[in-house]
């Protein structure tokens, strides 16, 4: 039930790639391409005075810290086996002694010549591991359940494909709806004999169109509602239940009425503002579900708007609204409370009573948002359930360290965080992110990475390659929203982000990553807790024994002590 740490990122071991005075040095000036790689190797070995090691076309030696900002990709990920340990790279006499090939532990030597031949990284049994895309892997993989993925029978084929953690978003449905979907989960995991934390995500304060009286689950057979680019959008308090969108044609153009379920948007929303209307878990490759407006004046408590996008609009509708400033938050807040009473009914409804793992706070703002959920929690003998904090507005980030310290994993939610930065800054900020969440040891889940998958087989060659660089950026898990929401390839969804994580753990130097992060917790800390220091040493021993696991075995005398110490493994 538990997202496994595994802190791996590149970025901040590229930070901390070693001097141009390093005792070990690399003869730039040699030839050697991939095919005489090994009779290289072999001369080496046989020469028991060499200083120094030459790699194919350049490179670091296998001997030396290999991270450089100038070879951060195909450099990382081809050579993740053959970093020295701390101790012999600080031994300068050692290190000078020699550096032939045949220090490197077992067949390294075979193993790195095939790492130049591309073509071994297809071979399945290759060095790479298996090509199987059943293979499980470490990041964990996080489906939302939804209409594609809720009987029984979908429960049990998407655990066979690698997931691990069930979403259940209160955004939309009811808690009986989600209550059949658990108890299909609960049924999927005994036949599987597969374990599968849960979810539970939180409505919020979120801003939505309304859609009078039709049930949810009638949303998305509404007649959809056609916008075209330069269109007049008329955003509205909503005055009655049963108020829903229509088409204004008593002014001179007609206009597309939107009532808005909160009564204060005109309070927040500024002449030049940057609104976005789409459909609940709205992907970039679903453009025409997706509505772009500028305010254009504010009436009261109406905000006219100009569509800079057509679209057409179905479904459950949300509304975005976007930073006008580029650097700070200048924006008003919406007053509702992050913990609504809507949500204090569905957790008593739903999380009281299935004892869920983990309750996910959507449009995270600070620290006291999830001090107030604790106390909620622990109000409903909740007191193992952990929070996760969704940050997904430019106040999350501006408060990111205290939300980190106060929760117990993060979501970054790449779609209205995307919204909310701009593009060029964008993935600085997600790597960074990351690091803080390794740094802290806080597990991170981050998501929409195959849109495309919606209503393809397969996902590009960017998705793809998005899915293995937040691996080695360092997610702990991977979301998958629309895909297996309302997605017509769920299953293979699934199967392919934990195919291609498991690729990206496999050529990951997890000793160089662990020093890096240890290195980022001493900028702040000059001394170890003790329960760092336990935890430090003990990953130290078992990497250097190849242990195949680390057992932790605790205790506590009482439920207080459980609950006041909140151990987070």
């Amino acid at each position: 039930f538990l997202i496994h740490r595994r802190s791996i990122s590149m970025a901040g071991a590229a930070a901390m790639s070693p001097p141009a005075s390093a005792p070990i040095r690399v003869d730039s000036s040699s030839d050697i391409d991939a095919t005489s790689y090994e009779e290289h190797a072999s001369a080496q070995q046989q020469d028991a005075t060499t200083t120094t090691t030459t790699m194919p076309g350049g490179g670091h030696s296998p001997n030396e810290d290999y991270f450089d900002s100038s070879a951060l990709g195909p450099r990382v990920t081809l050579m993740p086996s053959f970093r020295r340990s701390q101790g012999e790279l600080r031994t300068k006499d050692r290190v000078q002694s020699s550096t032939s090939l045949a220090q490197m532990r077992g067949d390294d030597v075979n193993r790195h010549s095939q790492r130049y031949q591309l073509g071994s990284i297809l071979a399945p049994g290759s060095i790479y591991g298996t090509s199987d895309v059943r293979s499980r892997a470490y990041t964990k993989v996080s489906v939302t359940i939804g209409p594609e993925s809720r009987s029984k029978q979908q429960l049990v084929a998407l655990l066979e494909a690698g997931m691990n953690i069930a979403r259940f978003d209160f955004s939309w449905g009811t808690p009986e709806y989600h209550q059949e979907a658990h108890d299909n989960l609960v049924a999927a995991m005994k036949q599987t004999r597969k374990l599968c934390a849960t979810i539970m995500d939180l409505k919020g304060p979120e801003i939505a169109v309304h859609r009078g009286d039709a049930p949810w689950y009638e949303f998305p057979n509404l007649p959809p509602l056609e916008v075209e680019s330069g269109d007049i959008v008329r955003l509205v308090p909503t005055i009655d239940p049963t108020d829903k969108p229509y088409v204004d044609e008593t002014h001179l153009d007609a206009q597309l009425v939107l009532p808005l379920t909160y009564d204060k948007f005109a309070q927040m929303a500024e002449k030049g503002d940057e609104l976005f209307i789409g459909r609940y878990l709205a992907t970039g490759a679903e453009t025409s579900l997706s509505l772009y407006l500028r305010v254009v004046e504010i009436e009261g408590d109406d905000v006219i708007c100009k569509a800079t996008t057509s679209a057409s609009l179905r479904g459950l509708l949300t509304v975005f609204h976007m930073e006008r400033s580029l650097s700070g938050c200048s924006n008003a807040q919406n007053d509702l409370e992050t913990v609504t009473d809507h949500d204090i009914e569905d957790l008593r409804a739903f999380a009281a009573r299935n004892k869920v793992e983990y309750v996910c706070l959507s449009l995270t703002r600070s620290r006291k948002c999830i001090q107030r959920l604790r106390e909620l929690l622990d109000s409903l003998n909740l007191i193992e359930t952990k929070i996760i904090a969704k940050v997904e507005s430019r106040i999350g980030l501006i408060n990111f360290e205290e939300i980190i310290r106060a929760s117990d994993a993060i979501f970054i939610s790449r779609g209205n965080l995307g919204l909310d930065t701009p593009s060029e800054k964008f993935p600085i900020l997600l790597k960074s992110m990351l690091r803080m969440c390794a740094k802290h040891g806080k597990p991170s889940l981050v998501s929409r990475v195959f849109d495309t998958m919606v209503e393809n087989p397969r996902p590009t060659r960017a998705e793809a390659t998005d899915v293995a660089n937040l691996v080695l950026d360092g997610a702990d898990a991977i979301s998958l929203g629309a895909e297996t929401f309302r997605g017509l390839f769920p299953e293979e969804s699934v199967r392919l982000v934990s195919a291609i994580a498991r690729q990206a753990e496999m050529v990951f130097d997890y000793e160089a990553e662990f020093d890096v992060v240890r290195g980022l917790q001493f900028i702040d800390d000059s001394a170890l807790s003790r329960d760092e220091s336990l935890a430090s040493s003990a990953v130290k021993a078992a990497d250097k024994l190849d242990s195949v696991a680390i057992i932790v075995v605790f205790r506590a005398s009482d439920e207080q002590e459980i609950h006041s110490g909140r151990i987070n493994l």
